[in-house]
């Protein structure tokens, strides 16, 4: 269970696995953490950084999750905004590979709650693969049929596209963007999309940023 708020510790459980869910409007009601929100779930495809994003939130997390799943040491997040100082401690983690073993309705079933925000991590380098593109589309669908079952007005979703350093420009950023809108609408969506965001996460700005949305909710 998550609560927010100041000094002491507060505890906090945040999953991370290799699947998005989303559907119809799902997962786009928060477009990041509230005070509602109970369990923050970091989800991605295979090698698109959600052990980096794991140890750059401070976490000790041993090599080879890709086709594992690892349990992570309970640790806190810091953040100090506005002279106030922000900390959560978290338990429980997992950090679970992108591999498709990990990818199953019952795996989903597990992770997501009803008032779960999401981030999920896309590559930049490989959105242009067909199989890669698929590959998401599939497991949208999947965790859809689960998120339904489960309620969603508490659901939140962002999406994360790392490696944005390896991007030539603006243009190739409009094609990846696109890419991904597309795949929202063939999932469901019609009028409102989870928000995108372009992040280096071995970039401390970006990390300053994903750390205060988790720490400091609105």
């Amino acid at each position: 269970m998550l609560v927010f708020g100041f000094l002491p510790f507060i505890p906090l459980v945040i999953l991370a696995s290799g699947a998005l869910g989303l559907g119809g409007f799902l997962l786009a009601s928060l477009s990041e953490p509230n005070e509602e929100t109970r369990d923050i779930i970091i989800l991605g495809m295979q090698g698109s950084g959600k052990t980096t994003l794991w140890e750059a939130l401070g976490a000790k997390v041993r090599a080879g999750a890709t086709y594992s799943e690892e349990a992570i040491d309970s640790f806190s997040i810091e953040v100090i905004r506005e002279g106030e100082t922000h900390r959560i401690s978290i338990h429980n983690a997992k950090d679970v590979g992108g591999a498709k073993d990990f990818v199953s309705y019952k795996h989903y079933l597990d992770l997501i709650n009803s008032d779960s925000f999401v981030y999920f991590i896309v590559n930049a380098m490989h959105i242009r693969k067909s199989d890669y593109y698929e590959d998401i589309e599939d497991r949208l669908l999947l965790i859809n049929k689960i998120v339904k079952e489960k309620g969603t007005e508490k659901l939140g979703l962002k999406i994360l596209v790392s490696h944005c350093d390896h991007i030539s420009g603006n243009d190739e950023k409009e094609h990846i963007y696109g890419k991904i809108k597309e795949i929202f609408k063939e999932v469901g969506f019609k009028d409102k999309f989870p928000k995108i965001e372009f992040v280096n996460l071995t970039d401390s700005n970006d990390i300053k940023w994903i750390k205060n949305e988790i720490c400091n909710p609105k």
